[in-house]
């Protein structure tokens, strides 16, 4: 899939009309490149920051990825996705699935933004307490990885 995706990139980025260069200035030269070359996977948060500056959908980009991937058109993907969509509704559980958002959106409250910085102050406060980020990922139940980055940020804000 990472393959798939650096074709996907490099090709959305050409048909855009942006050099490289013109889109690593929003991404970073050495990142696009990792990703233009598959050496890297992308996270879902860079998916959507990649979408934001080809200004497309972060889901047509992954439509795009599986057609490479799958080496069907990008047409016979989309209907493939349609088709599970409609068997997924006629089995109930799309509407299961909605009702479980639904739940847990009401039951926290909170925007993905919100609880993004919840996050970052809980950490921001056991770091102040000595625990390590092992510790912490434990505590919160968070992957090491996510613990590294938020501590990135808080390191970086200061």
């Amino acid at each position: 899939m990472r393959r798939a995706f650096g074709v996907t990139l490099r090709a959305l980025r050409k048909a855009k009309g942006m050099s490289q260069d013109e889109f690593s200035e929003a991404m970073g030269r050495h990142y696009t490149s990792w990703l233009e070359n598959g050496n890297s996977s992308v996270t879902l948060d860079k998916l959507v920051a990649i979408a934001a500056v080809l200004q497309v959908e972060p889901l047509v980009i992954i439509a795009l990825c599986e057609s490479v991937r799958s080496g069907q058109g990008v047409q016979e993907t989309l209907e493939g996705v349609l088709t599970q969509t409609t068997l997924l509704t006629q089995n109930g559980l799309l509407e299961a699935f909605q009702k479980e958002v639904d739940r847990t959106q009401k039951a926290e409250g909170l925007s993905n933004e919100s609880r993004q910085r919840l996050t970052e102050e809980k950490i921001a406060a056991l770091l102040q307490t000595g625990l390590d980020q092992k510790s912490i990922a434990e505590n919160l139940e968070l992957s090491p990885a996510t613990v590294s980055r938020y501590c990135k940020r808080i390191r970086a804000r200061g």
